[in-house]
């Protein structure tokens, strides 16, 4: 996504809701720190719980504008 939005002048925006309210994320302005695990759901539907390695990230709320 990051790539993309350099080639296509796009503005990448993740957006998520929390406990806290409903926050986006301007990812231009934020370096993630990537973690990888190989104990992760294969599908968040949990029908299929197998485990499977995925990479992923956690963003702080105080990094995104609440909307």
């Amino acid at each position: 996504m990051i790539q993309r939005y350099v080639e296509q002048d796009e503005k990448p925006i993740y957006i998520n809701s929390t406990p806290n309210g409903i926050f986006a994320f301007d990812l231009r302005n934020i370096k993630p720190n990537w973690i990888t695990d190989n104990r992760m759901p294969q599908t968040t539907d949990f029908e299929n719980i197998a485990p499977i390695e995925k990479t992923y990230t956690l963003i702080n709320i105080e990094e995104g504008k609440k909307i």
